[in-house]
């Protein structure tokens, strides 16, 4: 699984520079932010498949993961050119803690699981 989730990210990633080479209106700062989604998530996955989770734990976190990473990299499409006063990075910073909340509560509740067996 950790290969499938490196190769898809980085075709991502390809096809992230490819789109802005080939579309005028992509800027490259929204291309930037865009790999920046698709790396940091691929680490996050990555993390998920690390980390001793239970089963439903790991394929709950990865298909919701999976599911946000793809709806952030769409949206990095029509992110603004700016840094500042830029929705995307607020709303891409919130997504990112509530996954690593996500992550952690998961990993914790294992830990007590496997503690009380």
């Amino acid at each position: 699984m950790k290969k499938v989730i490196l190769i898809v990210a980085g075709l991502m990633v390809l096809m992230n520079i490819i789109l802005s080479l080939v579309f005028e209106d992509y800027s490259s700062m929204a291309m930037l932010q865009g790999c920046a989604v698709v790396v940091i998530n691929a680490v996050i996955l990555l993390l998920v498949q690390c980390l001793k989770l239970s089963d439903a734990y790991r394929y709950s976190l990865n298909t919701l993961f999976t599911i946000v990473t793809i709806a952030e990299w769409i949206m990095a499409f029509f992110a603004p050119n700016q840094l500042t006063n830029n929705w995307f990075v607020v709303a891409s910073l919130v997504i990112l803690i509530l996954e690593v909340l996500l992550l952690i509560a998961s990993n914790s509740t294992t830990n007590i699981k496997l503690k009380n067996k």
